[in-house]
């Protein structure tokens, strides 16, 4: 997403910024171009591009980071010049921001810059969802299982899938007992039965 994004609008770098609601911070996880190190600086709540981003839900252009007075000191001794900032938001909710930089010199980022930024951090929001859903419905496939496998029922378990057959035969591998029958309910209507 990163790289694409890069191109589309000639920035030098970028990173995918994370809104963590518990500790009301910050992170990037995801950076392109830009020093790895980056990825351990925890942002409060409305500081740096970001952090004013997530908080206003609303896109922020930045010509001269360095004299920016939110800055955030670890991305100013990095070398951002130029930032543009859009939020990653899915309905009303802020998950985080798309920040793209330019590195050598000021750059002149323009609307239509913003509108296809803020377009692309519509679609990230959906993949960040989407990703935490099917994570999440792993863990709770992997502990069905293992509740099953410690205290057999022999009852019939159904397990809710994301209508990928990998992830059925993935929550039942590894099944060491010879019951109960799964059925995998697949997001698309199928049904499929297993016998672990």
């Amino acid at each position: 997403v990163l790289e694409i994004a890069e191109k589309l609008v000639g920035a030098d770098g970028g990173g995918i910024a994370l809104f963590d609601p518990e500790r009301t911070s910050i992170h990037y996880p995801y950076l392109h171009n830009l020093p790895q190190e980056l990825a351990e600086v925890s942002i409060p709540q409305g500081q740096g591009a970001a952090g004013e981003t997530t908080t206003t839900g609303s896109p922020l252009l930045v010509p001269n980071y360095q004299t920016y007075p939110s800055a955030v000191p670890a991305f100013v001794q990095a070398g951002l010049v130029s930032v543009i900032s859009v939020p990653i938001v899915s309905g009303e909710r802020v998950f985080g921001a798309l920040t793209l930089v330019s590195l050598k010199q000021e750059k002149h980022f323009s609307q239509e810059d913003i509108d296809l930024l803020t377009g692309i951090g519509r679609q990230t929001a959906v993949a960040i969802e989407n990703a935490r859903l099917y994570q999440g419905l792993r863990g709770y496939a992997r502990q069905v299982v293992q509740a099953q496998e410690e205290e057999p029922t022999g009852k019939l378990m159904v397990v809710w899938t994301s209508g990928d057959p990998d992830v059925a035969d993935k929550v039942c591998q590894g099944s060491r007992h010879p019951g109960p029958d799964f059925l995998i309910f697949e997001s698309r209507g199928f049904l499929r039965n297993f016998v672990v």
